[in-house]
């Protein structure tokens, strides 16, 4: 598999010596990886835009917020739904004229709030209540001021300064704390006006009782569809995304094979490219549905679980052992790469010493020589006087004499 994967890499820049007669040359190249930058930018385009395919659960289900809602809450919610949930036309009844991604459930939700909204009784309780609401601002505001002069009030006073007129802060000290505290007693008197405006409203009106029945009824199964879609939504998105990018890779992965046996050099480099750069999108998203979206159900019950039991610390001890095996594979991986490649070197250290060796036997074969020590042969010497190393060997085929240093018979032409 890593031979395999060397031979791929080396043919995306055409560094294979045994398919090409050299390397590509620096420009080249250069355009090789201007090729890999368009071919990434137009698949992260593609691989993105399948997104728009799947409907979002959070469009689809765009009510939820007020299944999630208390009873307090859901009128609160209702008081800013135009501004926030603008998501259903409406004609001059006040009725939804149209259906979107919101589903049955949302559409009817929609429309009794939209009913609320259009009743004498929600008008006089808005009016009543945005009247409030600016008492509070107002009240929230004075409040704010009074604490701040306030504040410069006790500085001047640590800092010395007792005379009124040279004062900054216009505050007046004898009356500070009555004034503060019928500040705070309004506050609380139209805080408590406003309570009692909304627990009258939700209490007895009944288009806003009548909601809330309608959500409390359907809360339960529209919350267990809500989880499901958004446990697929991911799910969805791989789907589309796995259909631009299996059928690109696989073609792109044949032409490649193609190519490659047929030494086309240039479409062989072209195509390992477009394999390599899809291959890095298929991966990603295999690891996004093996680990985001197979097991996120089983992980979910798997801690659920833990947490009821009070078990929790096994996770960690999960984690430790996942970790270990994890980084056990990294250092072998490690360890047999400098092996191996200690090994070649040795290799190509043992294989350049024997060529140097059969080049000086050579050099010395033709200076009449000894091959092994160097000393001056005499003529038609088969054996050197001095080491008495051979300096022939018989060919097995026509037992003629072959100089040590040829690998082949110069009689018969046949390999010794």
């Amino acid at each position: 598999m890593l031979k395999w994967i060397k031979l791929f890499i080396s043919n995306m820049f055409g560094k294979n010596t045994e398919i090409y007669q050299k390397p590509l040359n620096i420009l080249s190249v250069i355009f090789v990886i201007a090729f890999d930058i368009f071919l990434f930018y137009n698949i992260l385009s593609g691989y993105n835009y399948q997104k728009d395919f799947v409907v979002s659960p959070y469009e689809k289900y765009s009510c939820t917020n007020y299944f999630y809602d208390t009873k307090e809450s859901l009128l609160s919610n209702i008081y800013y739904y135009y501004s926030n949930d603008q998501l259903v036309n409406i004609d001059s009844q006040g009725n939804p004229n149209t259906i979107n991604y919101s589903g049955d459930v949302c559409s009817v939700v929609y429309k009794k709030i939209q009913t609320i909204q259009n009743s004498p009784e929600y008008t006089q309780y808005k009016a009543q209540l945005d009247v409030y609401q600016t008492e509070k601002s107002n009240l929230e505001s004075k409040k704010y001021q009074y604490e701040s002069e306030y504040r410069d009030f006790l500085e001047e006073s640590k800092a010395g300064i007792s005379d009124d007129k040279s004062r900054l802060s216009d505050i007046d000290k004898e009356n500070a704390r009555l004034d503060y505290n019928q500040i705070k007693n309004d506050l609380s008197v139209i805080s408590q006006k406003q309570t009692d405006l909304e627990n009258a409203f939700l209490n007895w009106n009944p288009h806003f009782l009548d909601l809330h029945a309608y959500i409390s009824q359907n809360k339960e199964i529209f919350l267990k569809n809500y989880d499901k879609e958004v446990f697929l939504y991911p799910v969805k998105i791989a789907f589309f995304q796995a259909i631009l990018l299996l059928p690109l890779f696989l073609i792109s992965l044949f032409f490649y094979s193609f190519f490659l046996k047929r030494h086309n050099k240039i479409f062989t480099i072209l195509f390992s490219n477009l394999t390599f750069i899809t291959g890095i999108f298929v991966f990603i998203l295999f690891l996004k549905v093996v680990y985001f979206i197979i097991p996120k159900k089983l992980f979910a019950s798997f801690i659920a679980l833990l947490k009821q039991l009070s078990l929790w610390f096994l996770w960690n001890y999960i984690l430790v052992v996942i970790g270990v095996f994890i980084f056990w594979f990294i250092i072998y991986l490690s360890q047999k790469s400098i092996e191996k490649y200690e090994l070649i070197k040795k290799e190509q250290l043992e294989l350049q010493i024997k060529q140097n060796k059969t080049k000086v036997q050579k050099e010395r074969f033709e200076k009449k020589l000894c091959t092994e020590c160097g000393v001056k042969l005499l003529p038609d010497s088969i054996y050197c006087q001095e080491c008495w190393a051979h300096q022939y060997d018989e060919c097995v085929h026509c037992h003629h004499l072959i100089p040590k240093v040829f690998g082949y018979c110069n009689k018969c032409w046949e390999k010794k």
